[in-house]
């Protein structure tokens, strides 16, 4: 086989991997306080098993520690038959998992006396494994993997004339945001771009603010600065810039104005306007999380769209529709 011949390998799946499953489970209750209008409110629990998770090399190839199979030596590299190793044995493990719990909240409106309206809130906790950033420690990459609040409200007005208004908001909180050291291998797994010690994956816009990022950076510039990582490695002092923030809220309003022309019964002609964003919000996203480039950790890099569309630059189009 190639992994006899080369010594290496990655991308290899484990012999007894299992089906990846879900669990799902809610349980809601709901108030209809007119003819029209109904809120619901549900508390859902979804549960994810046996996810993929990424790549790790098994064979601790680049640790500190080195190889777990020996290091090939002379024509040991060539002998097929040898048992030795000459780089990575990499390995998509299935033990990534996440769970979802959520309070979603929603009030409905049905078209009614030329209205109808939809909101809709959810207060989530979505927690899991999605990548390795210690290949010594797999779960260390478990944290938060999306906002903890998400609203939008959509709605249809009816104007005089026969035009028609509608529009939809969405809203969302910051994104969990990690702190990382680039190119330093801190914990000599053999793989860089670590978690800053004293933090947690995800950990940041959630249980941590700004106060506890610089006291995790002050007690790493005292305990690790200075010093050699475990590869030999300078670890150089973190300065932080004097302005950073952890990523951005989300919010977008987009509207549409309307007018249906109806010719026979059989045909009908729609003329539209729309608006995306309109209050223009900037959605900056892309915030670098690499606290040894100092000019570049905390700031935005783009927005959440750069093109056309709900959340991107403001923009209007204009359109028309033909049914028969």
């Amino acid at each position: 086989r190639n992994v006899d011949k080369f010594k290496s390998a990655d991308q290899l799946l484990p012999s007894n991997y299992p089906m990846p499953y879900s669990e799902h489970a809610s349980i809601g209750v709901q108030h209809q306080f007119s003819s029209n209008m109904v809120l619901d409110a549900d508390f859902v629990f979804k549960q994810f098993i046996h996810q993929d998770a990424g790549d790790v090399d098994f064979n601790h190839y680049n640790s500190v520690q080195g190889p777990v199979i020996p290091q090939c030596v002379g024509l040991q590299a060539l002998d097929p038959a040898a048992h030795c190793s000459n780089g990575i044995f990499g390995v998509r493990p299935p033990v990534g998992r996440s769970h979802y719990k959520g309070l979603l909240v929603k009030l409905n409106k049905r078209f009614a006396d030329k209205a109808m309206v939809m909101a809709a809130y959810a207060l989530q906790s979505n927690v899991g494994l999605s990548e390795f950033v210690d290949e010594n420690n797999w779960f260390a990459g478990w944290g938060n993997l999306s906002p903890r609040h998400v609203l939008n409200v959509s709605g249809i007005v009816g104007l005089p004339w026969g035009f028609r208004a509608s529009f939809i908001s969405q809203i969302s909180s910051k994104p969990p945001f990690t702190a990382r050291l680039g190119s330093l291998d801190i914990n000599g797994d053999g793989t860089t771009n670590d978690l800053l010690p004293g933090t947690t994956y995800g950990e940041f816009n959630f249980s941590g603010g700004k106060s506890k990022l610089v006291s995790a950076v002050n007690q790493f510039n005292q305990t690790y600065a200075g010093h050699l990582s475990p590869l030999g490695v300078p670890i150089p002092q973190i300065v932080l810039p004097s302005n950073f923030n952890f990523g951005d809220n989300f919010s977008s309003q987009d509207l549409r104005l309307s007018r249906v022309f109806k010719f026979r019964e059989r045909y009908e002609f729609t003329a539209f306007g729309e608006v995306f964003n309109l209050f223009n919000f900037a959605n900056l996203s892309g915030y670098s999380n690499n606290l040894l480039e100092t000019s570049l950790f905390g700031q935005p890099t783009q927005r959440v769209d750069q093109v056309f569309g709900s959340g991107g630059p403001r923009a209007f189009q204009v359109g028309a529709r033909f049914e028969f």
